[in-house]
């Protein structure tokens, strides 16, 4: 929205939201509003561009206006695959980011698989029951809202690559920490009682900047997307456990479940120890990524050896069967004479 009121307000005549909006009611169905959204559209990256207008049309018609044709967010790369990061560009990403906070966001997102936004909304009481407890894999426990809908959240985690910088930042002041009581069961978020603070004081455009600066720093591909890529790097890693991991167990951690709020505690304990086995493949640690290659290493050598006490056993029936066959054949000679029979015919 920021980078539209710069480029079009001047040459509009607006210079903040409410004149934007303003400006295209007066407009009506006439074509000055779309032309305005794809002259701006046209000078952002393909990387951003869907997102852009995709926040300007939102913005237009949740205040009324209905007048925008279909079609005016474009599908980026439509009917190409885009993949996710790989465990190295988020490495290199983490590398061009600034604020100890801009990294936990990527660690955040990375670890849980929540669209940004749901992670934006986080505070300390969705952290802190797992966290006051010091466990290694720390739930997020959202509000019923967050469940709901085709883009639910999944009843997700964090895992020790968050948690060591989330408790260094929790040192620093850089997050702040509410020992007091929440209460966030009651249908009227008015009535809720939270003192906590946001986790991540900034809002969407300002990670998303923060992150295609440090994508174009560090020379990562432009099709990469800034932070859904991190989404897919999660749901990749689910992908890569092996043995697979319950495809509906998988669909709960990743939000595409269906009614996931039914007995919730039971499923929150029920998906620890999966989420647990999964992250080796989600973790940014080199000692990590080592173990997980020596175990497969491991792995290797068991199946060499269970096949080669395969072929051990066999020649031990063979043998077996050979010392049967000679038996029997001393057995048919010493009845019937040697001339009667002969190996080659038996």
């Amino acid at each position: 929205m920021n980078r539209f009121l710069e480029s079009a307000g001047k040459r509009l005549g607006f210079s903040d939201e409410n004149g934007f909006l303003s400006w295209a009611m007066r407009q009506g169905e006439g074509i000055a509003v779309p032309e305005a959204m794809e002259s701006f559209g046209q000078t952002q990256s393909e990387t951003v561009r869907a997102t852009a207008l995709s926040a300007l049309k939102t913005f237009l018609e949740r205040n009324g206006y209905r007048y925008l044709p279909k079609g005016l967010v474009p599908r980026p790369w439509e009917g190409e695959f885009i993949s996710g990061y790989t465990r190295q560009q988020i490495i290199q990403l983490l590398g061009y980011l600034d604020d100890p906070l801009q990294k936990l966001f990527v660690l955040f997102q990375k670890d849980n698989g929540f669209r940004a936004r749901t992670t934006l909304c986080l505070k300390w009481h969705h952290v802190r029951p797992d966290y006051d407890k010091a466990l290694s894999y720390c739930h997020l426990y959202l509000e019923n809202k967050y469940y709901k809908g085709k883009k639910s959240a999944g009843i997700s985690f964090i895992g020790p690559d968050s948690l060591w910088l989330l408790k260094d930042l929790v040192t620093r002041g850089r997050v702040q920490v509410n020992k007091e009581e929440c209460d966030t069961t009651l249908p009227d978020e008015k009535r809720w009682k939270c003192e906590c603070k946001p986790i991540f004081p900034f809002a969407y455009h300002a990670i998303l900047n923060a992150i295609i600066l440090a994508k174009k720093k560090a020379g990562l591909p432009k099709k990469i997307q800034p932070t859904h890529g991190l989404r897919k790097f999660f749901e990749n890693s689910l992908d890569k456990c092996e043995p697979s991991l319950d495809k509906d167990k998988k669909n709960q951690l990743e939000g595409h479940s269906i009614g996931v709020r039914r007995r919730y505690t039971e499923q929150v304990e029920t998906l620890r120890p999966l989420y647990e086995r999964a992250y080796p493949h989600l973790t940014l640690s080199e000692d990590a990524v080592a173990d997980q290659k020596m175990k497969a290493l491991l792995d290797q050598v068991k199946t060499l050896k269970d096949q080669s006490a395969g072929y051990g056993d066999l020649k031990l029936q063979v043998d077996r069967l050979t010392l049967q066959q000679e038996r029997l054949m001393r057995i048919l000679e010493e009845k019937f004479g040697r001339t009667s029979f002969s190996t080659r015919g038996f």
